[in-house]
């Protein structure tokens, strides 16, 4: 671990522009190949739960959870393509945005705290990437993973805040979720620390709250 702590400055350092990314086409490819495959495991799941609520006798139940993978599947592709297209990081200015297809995140160095980052992080189900946390005092600001964007442009990012007297923690070993989590709770929060315990308890709950919504629709129709 190596730790930068230029002086503090929020003007914008001489000479310095305005810099904007939009997604490599590797990036591009690599995220609608990872979407490919969740669509493809989404599929495997839906029709497994709509055909034990079949066997059940329970077919409107069954019928519904295979119309929500229908859209589910239907709808993933076209946010993928979304995404990719919208997706831009910029920065140069002491401000900073991140958009995504779900979103536009906006904050200036004055409320960085502190740059994390992270040669090799396992991120919830996707492969391992670099990866800069942006933290603020209380919370965690942003994350911005190497899956969307590589190694130079997050370089760039973190050297960006670094030079704006950000301290910059930066980590060249793999790290996982939970290891970070337990350096710094801000740094990552508890779903992504523990994705499969987390994950499981969200979809059983799920599949419990659809049986019980459709089972008391069908006892108020009869």
């Amino acid at each position: 671990m190596t730790e930068s702590t230029p002086s503090h400055s929020d003007s914008q350092p001489s000479g310095s522009s305005i810099t904007e990314f939009a997604m490599s086409a590797d990036a591009t490819a690599r995220v609608l190949r990872m979407n490919l495959v969740f669509t493809l495991v989404s599929i495997v799941f839906y029709i497994a739960i709509s055909t034990l609520q079949f066997l059940s006798g329970n077919i409107w139940v069954g019928w519904f959870i295979a119309g929500l993978g229908a859209a589910a599947v239907l709808g993933a592709p076209l946010l993928s393509r979304h995404t990719t297209k919208r997706a831009r990081l910029r920065f140069g200015d002491g401000t900073y945005e991140i958009r995504s297809g779900l979103g536009v995140q906006r904050l200036t160095a004055a409320e960085v705290v502190q740059v994390v980052r992270v040669d090799s992080v396992p991120l919830g189900l996707t492969p391992a990437a670099p990866l800069v946390i942006i933290v603020g005092a209380t919370k965690r600001l942003a994350v911005v993973s190497g899956i969307v964007w590589n190694a130079d442009q997050l370089g760039a990012l973190a050297l960006d805040l670094a030079n704006r007297g950000v301290p910059l923690l930066s980590y060249s070993q793999r790290l996982t979720p939970a290891e970070l989590r337990s350096m710094d709770r801000r740094w990552m929060h508890v779903w992504e620390a523990h994705p499969i315990a987390v994950g499981l308890i969200l979809g059983f709950a799920a599949v419990l709250l659809v049986s019980a919504v459709v089972l008391v629709a069908l006892a108020i129709l009869r």
